[in-house]
């Protein structure tokens, strides 16, 4: 944790990425949406597993450039295995229309993973329009025949603060003395978060300071 906070992941991203290096995903072409030029950690991570990434986006620098509000994706009905779609439903207005056509290019069982930020700044790119609870995502899926297979959720009140700490922190560009004091708060505020959990009272409490939910859905019948 403490080399990821010096390279400034927030908790989100430490998050998400310990879930990825969890995912069985081996010699697969995972079709990235909002995957961008596909030089996030969790890129590294996959790559070194075989696998091979086919980035679908809204910018310049990915392999399908394609306005995700309106347009088709461009794959073949039943024709993939593997969707990551992390940190994008919150900037798609439409987001129905992109759960619709996630569905379609999927095979029957494939897999569908999402990550989704809850409590979390403003971040527009270009725009920022939603939040989404776990129960709803949840809800959102199964009305499209998806099957829940996994969920998780990344929440505490002590990565809350340090999620609002960590920007200020960066925007004013500190450098070195911003690193070392994203550690020094990053790892107290972890260590509050784990003493709160010890109390079963504050522990439901904690659980309502989420940070982001982490959904791994399958392709349903119809």
């Amino acid at each position: 944790m403490i080399q990821a906070l010096w390279n400034k992941k927030t908790f989100q991203r430490i998050f998400l990425n310990e879930i990825v290096n969890t995912l069985e995903i081996h010699n697969r072409v995972i079709v990235d949406i909002g995957g961008g030029d596909k030089t996030s950690s969790y890129h590294m991570l996959l790559s070194q597993k075989q696998n091979q990434f086919i980035s679908v986006d809204m910018t310049k620098n990915c392999d399908y450039k394609i306005d995700l509000e309106t347009e088709a994706l461009p794959f073949e009905t039943n024709s993939v295995e593997v969707v990551f779609c992390f940190n994008v439903l919150e900037h798609i207005f439409n987001y129905q229309h992109l759960l619709d056509e996630i569905y379609r290019i999927l095979k029957k069982d494939a897999q569908l993973y999402i990550y989704v930020p809850f409590l979390f700044h403003k971040h527009a790119h270009p725009n920022d329009y939603f939040r989404f609870s776990d129960t709803a995502l949840v809800k959102l899926l199964e009305n499209r025949n998806f099957d829940i297979d996994d969920i998780s959720i990344n929440y505490g009140i002590g990565k809350n603060i340090f999620q609002n700490l960590f920007w200020i922190i960066h925007t004013k560009k500190l450098f070195f003395v911003g690193n070392a004091l994203t550690i020094i708060l990053g790892v107290t505020l972890h260590f509050f978060d784990v003493m709160l959990n010890f109390f079963n009272v504050t522990h439901t409490i904690n659980q309502n300071y989420i940070l982001g939910v982490y959904v791994k859905a399958r392709k349903g019948e119809m």
